[in-house]
């Protein structure tokens, strides 16, 4: 079998203590039957914790309410792999933030950006994004079901089209391409959804270029009105304070400056002001986007759904760049270290969390 792993993905060691962004914090750990298994037969005081932080919950899980999980330890390390060694950890805990999947004749490896290291790592290489092919040796458990590898080579092919076109808009990046480019993607994926239902692919034959965009539906940056509606819908939250401090500070900023009727077109000059005074970001979104593909586009191979999958990119684009902004605005120009927390932030509260993912896309067009 081919592995396809991205290229800085051996390069990740985790921060431990010195993480300023844990993932001991600020989500839910769900716990599997066979982990479970092991934690009730475990003896003594440290088997007491494990049943007392697990067995009365509704749903078996550590940190559940997205609080801070009771092994994370003052020193910021994990009280439970220091007592029981890594095989007490629950899967998710230590294989984070590798990801793996295995589509039946490709497994792809990447890091997953919610991590304020990988998120680092990313931006250290957004310039050089690259997949490394190599012998697939040890592939995971097959994920999903589908055999259509004719459909997945057409994915695939189409996918290095894309990567193509985002690179040539990185050379030289403007919100107005960036904005013809997602909208070109955008029917793309709209015409790729009502041929699909009829098992007609000759799309994938035409270049992105090739589709016209909605000059009516500004992607790059969103309306005023959208922005707003996504800030409002879910990802701006009172339950931030606790899971993401640093989070809650740029959307109480946001509520300050823009929240509320009238404030629409002080929000579009905001922003406007913003990538005039940093060209750059617009560069470093579409690098952004890349990733994204590179990480999430085969789920089309599990749904079929193009537009949501193209939108879900576009939406987090967007987003980033808001919060980019507000950052800007309260503290300053973003140091290195700045722009992985507020990416990786952001992945946290878009990516992995399903209430607020549903809420935002909801509010698409």
């Amino acid at each position: 079998m081919e592995k396809q792993t991205v290229s800085f993905y051996s390069e990740f060691q985790c921060l431990m203590g010195d993480c300023r962004e844990s993932c001991c914090q600020g989500w839910e750990i769900l716990l599997d039957e066979k982990i479970l298994r092991y934690y009730r037969s475990v003896p003594g005081f440290q088997g007491l914790r494990l049943k007392l932080s697990t067995f009365l919950m509704r749903e078996p899980a550590f940190a559940a309410g997205g609080g801070k999980c009771a092994f994370h330890d003052c020193d910021g390390l994990c009280g439970l792999q220091k007592k029981l060694g890594e095989e007490a950890l629950p899967e998710i805990c230590r294989v984070y933030p590798r990801m793996r999947k295995n589509y039946g004749i490709l497994t792809e490896e990447w890091l997953d950006l919610s991590c304020i290291q990988a998120a680092s790592l990313f931006l250290a290489h957004r310039e050089e994004l690259r997949l490394i092919k190599k012998a697939e040796e040890n592939p995971p458990e097959r994920h999903g079901n589908n055999d259509d590898y004719a459909f997945f080579a057409l994915l695939r092919s189409y996918r290095e089209k894309i990567c193509l076109s985002l690179g040539e808009a990185a050379r030289n990046p403007s919100p107005e391409g960036l904005n013809s480019l997602f909208g070109q993607l955008l029917s793309f994926a709209e015409l790729a959804q009502s041929e699909c239902v009829k098992e007609r692919y000759s799309f994938f034959e035409r270049d992105i270029n090739s589709f016209s965009p909605d000059r009516n539906n500004s992607l790059y940056p969103f309306s005023p009105e959208l922005l707003g509606e996504l800030m409002d819908s879910g990802f701006s939250h009172k339950e931030l304070k606790k899971k993401s401090p640093f989070l809650y500070g740029l959307c109480k900023e946001y509520r300050k400056s823009f929240a509320g009727r009238g404030k629409q077109e002080e929000l579009k000059q905001f922003i406007s002001e913003y990538l005039e005074a940093s060209p750059e970001r617009t560069r470093m979104l579409i690098r952004y986007y890349q990733y994204g593909l590179l990480s999430d586009y085969f789920r089309i191979f599990e749904d079929y759904s193009f537009r949501r999958h193209i939108l879900r990119g576009i939406m987090d684009v967007n987003l980033l760049l808001l919060l980019f902004a507000l950052f800007r605005r309260k503290y300053g120009e973003a140091s290195g270290e700045d722009e992985a927390r507020l990416l990786s932030s952001c992945e946290r509260r878009t990516k992995h969390n399903e209430r607020v993912r549903k809420t935002l896309l909801a509010r698409l067009p």
